[in-house]
């Protein structure tokens, strides 16, 4: 990621996530423990058997990401139609869509890169 991107996250408050050394989970992996968080309950279900709890604290633990602050977009739906109206798409992309933007030479703003 180009040095002026990595001043951006750093700009809005997000220099912590700039740390993270880049690992090898296969994205197959990723994608699959993705589709078993439940968003409304805060867990990551397995089989409906094997229950992780995810909160605050336990990312804050984990990841070492802060745990205080304001809830960034509280409305899903909201959210959802505030990404799609920005980026001009009719649809969510998958996670990649976005880290392609972010490597890739193409000029954003700073609200596009941080968003």
């Amino acid at each position: 990621m180009a040095i002026g991107r990595k001043d951006v996250i750093s700009k809005y408050g997000f220099e912590h996530l700039l740390k993270f050394e880049k690992t090898e989970f296969p994205s197959h992996f990723t994608r699959w423990i993705v589709g078993c968080v439940d968003t409304i309950s805060s867990q990551i279900i397995i089989d409906d058997q094997k229950i992780i709890s995810l909160s605050k604290e336990s990312v804050h633990l984990v990841l070492g990401l802060p745990n205080s602050g304001v809830v960034a977009m509280p409305n899903k739906e909201r959210g959802r139609s505030f990404i799609m109206s920005r980026f001009n798409l009719s649809e969510i992309p998958n996670v990649t869509f976005f880290g392609n933007m972010l490597t890739s030479e193409e000029d954003l703003s700073d609200e596009n890169t941080f968003i």
